[in-house]
């Protein structure tokens, strides 16, 4: 009896020792499955946190995106003003095609840091484009915000990457509107980014604010002419050229002209270039070409003795980017019977800043010509000394604004002091354009130019109208 029970007490043992073995054999497996659900869950958090910071992060420059910059701005129950800055590169495109998407990657991702920089704790930085920024400024003033734009782009001016041997850089323009406490952020947006288009349209890299002038802009740009329009003024002749004389003020005389397109209509409507000379570079595959003979003409009729002029004609953004295939044959049409060294082309500040490799081009092949070439509107956008060097031309044309803030702005009579000696050593005149009051002549005779140009002095008027009053 008592073998019997011991025997059963061992079966008995046995069973429970299965029984625990296989508990923690289920432990362990229990134990292995919680591991790897954390593992899973850890991975499933990064992932998210991965997938947020996607949403809210550029993954190429580290600004925030457009949503994520939406979110905050909306949530964020302001009370005050602020104001929106919309930023865009120039000619990013020209980048990509002379050194590659690497390179103009390289560039955003330089910009957008510089940016972020600069801003600091001051507002919000976000990419919402190709090459499009957009920064929300916490100050209600506006006077601020323009400061802050004009850093922003000389900064941007500034920031270089490299390719191969030479530094890629690009200017930028930049539109500004307030942010009012009641407002949506797109409206602003919306209102910054006509800002934005109006300083593309004027030349690129500038700054220009939303206001009562924007809007009038906005109307005018709504009824701009049509290709198939632009095309039936061409074959009507209706393209025409209007001079404006350039005057040696020490000599009391003209000594110059420069050449300015205008359409004509048979209504006797009066189009600026600004309004279509543009949607003629763009639309170079149908062969819309620029009146030609019309410009040789004017050229020969104040170039030729008498009078024995200089004409000078401009070189538009556009129509630079695409220079190097076209120079060649509309500078052989426009010097036809014009001595070369009586011809300029004014290039402007931004072009060259937007598209250095372009312009180099350009300067070669105008010079090749025997033409010579002028730096329009500097002081108009960020104007940098260095850039004369880099780029040497006959004559600097200095914008209006530039000169009516001479006696206010400390850095502006500071380039202009540079600006003189320079043109001493790298012998280049220097023009004063857009000069329409008593003042503003009294100003650029006191600092030492004599050739100015403007409103005061005379208008743009017919060629014919000029001869009679310079005859």
């Amino acid at each position: 009896m008592l073998f019997i029970m011991e025997f059963w007490t061992l079966v008995l043992l046995a069973a429970l020792g299965a029984l625990a073995l296989v508990g923690l054999v289920y432990a362990m497996q229990l134990r292995a499955l919680l591991a790897d659900t954390r593992t899973q869950v850890d991975a499933l958090n990064s992932q998210n946190t991965d997938l947020v910071d996607a949403l809210e992060r550029d993954d190429l420059t580290s600004a925030y995106s457009r949503s994520k910059l939406f979110s905050l701005i909306e949530n964020e129950g302001r009370s005050d003003d602020v104001h929106v800055l919309c930023i865009d590169l120039d000619n990013l495109g020209s980048v990509n095609d002379g050194h590659g998407f690497d390179t103009s990657d390289r560039l955003l991702a330089a910009v957008s840091s510089a940016l972020i920089d600069l801003v600091g704790n001051t507002g919000t930085v976000a990419r919402t484009g190709g090459d499009e920024f957009c920064v929300v400024l916490n100050t209600p003033d506006l006077k601020e915000a323009q400061l802050t734009a004009v850093r922003i782009g000389m900064v941007i001016a500034k920031t270089s990457v490299p390719s191969g041997e030479i530094l890629v850089s690009r200017s930028a323009s930049i539109g500004i509107a307030p942010l009012y406490p009641d407002q949506k952020l797109i409206s602003a947006v919306i209102l910054a980014e006509d800002a934005l288009a109006l300083a593309k349209l004027e030349g690129r890299n500038r700054v220009k604010t939303a206001d009562e002038e924007l809007l009038k802009t906005r109307t005018k740009r709504a009824s701009r002419p049509t290709i198939e329009e632009i095309q039936n003024g061409l074959n009507r002749d209706e393209m025409t050229y209007y001079v404006q004389p350039i005057w040696d003020i020490h000599a009391g005389k003209p000594v110059g002209v420069e050449a300015l397109l205008r359409w004509v209509t048979p209504e006797g409507e009066v189009h600026l270039p600004e309004s279509f000379v543009d949607t003629m570079t763009d639309a170079h595959h149908l062969d819309l070409k620029l009146p030609l003979e019309a410009a040789s003409r004017t050229a020969n009729a104040f170039t030729q003795d008498p009078p024995g002029m200089f004409c000078a004609f401009n070189v538009s953004n556009s129509f630079l980017e695409r220079g190097n295939e076209l120079a060649p044959e509309w500078i052989s049409e426009l010097l036809n019977g014009v001595p070369p060294e009586r011809m300029v082309f004014e290039i402007v500040e931004s072009a060259v800043i937007q598209d250095p490799e372009g312009a180099k081009r350009m300067l070669e092949a105008l010079r090749e010509a025997g033409v010579r070439v002028a730096l329009d509107d500097f002081g108009r956008g960020f104007s940098n000394l260095q850039r004369l060097q880099e780029f040497p031309v006959d004559i600097v044309k200095i914008d209006r604004h530039f000169i009516t803030d001479l006696h206010n702005n400390a850095r502006n009579a500071g380039i202009l002091d540079g600006l003189m000696e320079m043109s001493r050593t790298l012998e280049f005149e220097i023009i004063a354009e857009g000069v329409e009051t008593e003042a503003q002549l009294e100003t650029v005779r006191t600092s030492g130019i004599h050739l100015v140009q403007g409103y005061l002095l005379g208008r743009p008027a017919p060629v014919d109208e000029w001869l009679k009053r310079l005859s």
